[in-house]
């Protein structure tokens, strides 16, 4: 939980979030330590998924800023990226690349079985 207000104090105050919604994320982040990288059992899909599944920007800005993992796949061996795509987010696919994990949102399964890694 310490290193959850670590990373949120880090966080510049002119990108916290200010919707009720992400301001409830940060909450819930810092009263519970949340881990960001839990997967529903069902899917085995992360909450970077599913905000780029449905589209929502903010909260896949505020994922990234908390360090959530790009590369995890779900039970289909897709990431987050791929569910942009395949869901046609493109403000959340623009996102992805842009930040500074791009390389790591850009390796998916046929990247890995073709590389060997």
């Amino acid at each position: 939980m310490k290193s959850c207000k670590r990373c949120w104090n880090a966080v510049p105050t002119r990108s916290r979030p200010t919707t009720p919604l992400l301001v409830t994320l940060q909450k819930v982040f810092e009263v519970s330590g949340m881990v960001l990288n839990l997967k529903n059992s069902f899917q085995q899909i992360s909450p970077l998924h599913l905000a780029c599944q449905r589209g929502h920007v903010e909260v896949v800005n505020l994922l990234l800023e908390w360090k959530a993992d790009v590369s995890f796949r779900s039970i289909d061996d897709r990431n987050a990226l791929d569910y942009a795509i395949d869901f046609s987010q493109r403000s959340c696919v623009l996102t992805l690349i842009k930040h500074k994990t791009w390389k790591e949102s850009l390796k998916n399964a046929y990247v890995d079985s073709a590389s060997g890694c």
